[in-house]
């Protein structure tokens, strides 16, 4: 956990940092059409720190433990399981 507060990055674990959506909403041009939705970089950079969190907790864990958070996709879903 002090590695994880270090890199500032402990609201992955305990959900404080929530997913957003992966795409913005889409927005109305000067002429009323709508435009198509575009990827948001908030979610994308939120997926991939959560997916290298994933790897670390994988790799850290016992081989007894690991069935238990295998099907995890979150951080906070395996954390959840580990507890």
């Amino acid at each position: 956990m002090s590695l994880f507060i270090g890199y500032d990055l402990q609201g992955y674990i305990d959900n404080t940092i929530v997913c957003s959506s992966s795409t913005l909403p889409p927005s109305t041009s000067f002429n009323g059409l709508a435009s198509v939705d575009v990827p948001n970089p908030i979610f994308w950079h939120w997926l991939r720190q959560d997916k290298l969190i994933l790897l670390a907790i994988f790799t850290f864990v016992s081989e007894s433990v690991m069935p238990f958070i295998a099907a995890s996709s979150t951080t906070h879903e395996a954390r959840s399981k580990l507890q």
